[in-house]
């Protein structure tokens, strides 16, 4: 479901900073709860985005990156947190088109939906 056009952005910034991701800001009220789940205080969501894809990478820093959380037997949930791991910038792109990302069936159901 991705825009080509959001793809050619992310591509024209990596070649510009070395690396590069989609990612859209929150817009939703961030709460921080207790231990037994009661709300506990805001968070401010300025400077707070959801990570996309495409995320694109000079292939030497992502095998720098890749190396060195392997050394230090670091967990990592995508290429940007390795490039973090080694303190390498990555540009954020906004994102201005839908692009669900599809983890579980009902993302699924929903980009049906959203397709039809």
């Amino acid at each position: 479901m991705i825009s080509p056009a959001d793809i050619d952005r992310c591509v024209t910034a990596a070649g510009e900073y070395g690396a590069a991701a989609l990612a859209r800001r929150v817009t939703e009220t961030m709460k921080r709860s207790d231990s037994a789940d009661f709300s506990a205080a805001a968070i401010s969501r300025e400077n707070l985005w959801f990570m996309e894809t495409p995320q694109v990478f000079r292939i030497s820093q992502l095998r720098e990156a890749y190396s060195a959380v392997a050394g230090r037997n670091l967990t990592v949930t995508d290429e940007v947190s390795a490039l973090e791991a080694i303190h390498a910038p990555v540009k954020l792109i906004e994102s201005l088109h839908p692009n669900l990302k599809i983890t579980t069936p009902a993302d699924l159901a929903l980009a049906e939906a959203i397709l039809r």
